[in-house]
């Protein structure tokens, strides 16, 4: 986490800004130890990548302009080291003074502001200089605060006490008891980093707004309940169509009560802000509409080559996912990436036969993309993504479509292989850089 020295946020995700800063201290000293404990299957095998405890889960970092300008007053921070939890019975209350709100804990899906212990999670108690409410979905207003009290001291232990089934097993991540549920953070208000002007992409010819599609695709059955996911089965095969995990972690198993999961329905995974990190053991066929929208946590997807459709606005929003590996060729649904900010790149298969509308729309960081065949690419679909620099369209596509490159403003070497590909209006308009379309 930074903390800067007069409570101001820094967006993590922006790299012009954070080269603005440097690190002055750190909570704890350079070779602290702390330990993992990894999650073991049913026969008592570790997992090579599930954590279920790890000692340290957060490192706060004081950071100062290079410049040396403060943007408010000063703010009272002192670094304090965190007691290392040894186990998932026991966490450690974080220090919270002197953090701007907006880089503390996160929106639950119920409306609270929430932080997450291990497998627990404690309600942050927002306490404003004038008792005013704060909306909590208001990202600008909760940059304007930084916390300068809490009513539970730092290092305070949090003791968990989990669920069992009804064979006495307890549960990996479902808490039946903990000793705090809350803390009480007192705010004080601070000023805003002043905003950039933003790139006008558009050059005075802005088009309307694409929508998230509706959730289209429905199973009918009964459905079953099984670890953290509810199914249904179809020709004796499961799909997903419900989760109920709360963890940061989710681990999509390769079958269900022995039925294999060809399928990730529609929603199953939306607005869960929780969810960082997903491993896939699964071979979904498809990805349903809307599956992980919204998920504002995950930083990685890795999908099998078996998958052969992406729905549409699957992973709308999901503005930290930075690595997106496609091992197939899978058609890409309308707005399935779209506004991913933090996709760095995407490489897209040789029997990939379509690109959907809007499917990359202001994936602002992607700078390598690498379209191995023949896809045909409707409008808008790469509408806005700034970074790209060089990109090649294979002869087996046949169409491109309106606004589909329009904006990508580092743009400067285009090759479309097929004489016969048909480019549609605009296609690769307000693309300051590229002085030609190169089409053979």
């Amino acid at each position: 986490c930074f903390v800067t020295l007069d409570g101001t946020y820094i967006d993590i995700e922006d790299e012009d800004l954070l080269k603005e800063y440097v690190v002055l201290g750190q909570n704890y000293s350079p070779n602290t130890e702390f330990k993992l404990t990894y999650k073991v299957d049913s026969n008592g095998k570790e997992y090579d990548n599930l954590i279920s405890n790890q000692g340290i889960d957060l490192i706060d970092l004081q950071v100062a302009r290079l410049d040396g300008e403060l943007y408010g007053d000063s703010v009272e921070y002192t670094p304090v080291s965190i007691l290392p939890s040894s186990d998932k019975y026991t966490s450690y209350v974080k220090n919270y003074v002197g953090k701007n709100l907006a880089s503390v804990g996160y929106t639950s899906m119920g409306g609270d502001r929430m932080d997450e212990y291990g497998s627990g999670y404690i309600e942050l108690i927002l306490l404003t200089p004038d008792r005013s409410v704060i909306d909590i979905d208001d990202d600008e207003q909760l940059a304007s605060y930084v916390v300068v009290k809490q009513d539970v001291d730092p290092n305070t232990e949090i003791n968990y006490t989990y669920r069992k089934d009804s064979k006495g097993v307890e549960y990996e991540n479902l808490i039946d008891r903990q000793n705090i549920e809350t803390i009480t953070l007192t705010l004080k208000e601070v000023s805003l980093i002043p905003e950039k002007e933003p790139m006008n992409i558009t050059t005075g010819n802005e088009l309307p707004a694409t929508t998230a599609a509706p959730v289209t695709t429905k199973y009918s059955g009964a459905t079953h309940s099984s670890r953290d996911f509810t199914y249904i089965v179809q020709d004796g095969d499961a799909i997903i169509v419900g989760y109920t995990g709360k963890g940061s972690s989710v681990s999509i198993p390769s079958d269900l009560d022995g039925h294999d999961i060809i399928g990730i329905g529609p929603s199953v995974f939306e607005n869960h802000t929780e969810i960082s990190d997903i491993v896939m053991w699964a071979d979904p066929e498809f990805i349903d509409e809307r599956a992980f929208m919204g998920c504002t946590k995950l930083k990685e997807i890795s999908i099998s080559n078996e998958c052969e459709r992406i729905g549409a606005s699957a992973f709308e929003g999901c503005t930290k996912l930075k690595s997106a590996v496609l091992w197939g060729d899978p058609e890409i649904g309308a707005r399935a990436f779209f506004g991913c900010t933090s996709l760095k790149e995407m490489s897209i298969g040789n029997d990939t036969t379509l690109i959907g509308e809007s499917a990359f729309e202001g994936c602002t960081s992607m700078k390598s993309l690498v379209i191995w065949g023949g896809a045909n690419i409707e409008k808008r679909a790469f509408y806005g993504c700034t970074s790209i620099k060089e990109l090649s369209i294979d002869a087996d596509t046949e169409y491109i479509g309106d606004y589909a490159f329009y904006g990508c403003t580092s743009l400067k070497d285009v090759t479309i292989w097929g004489h016969d590909t048909t480019i549609g209006v605009e296609s690769f308009g307000n693309c300051p850089k590229l002085d030609e379309v190169n089409q053979w």
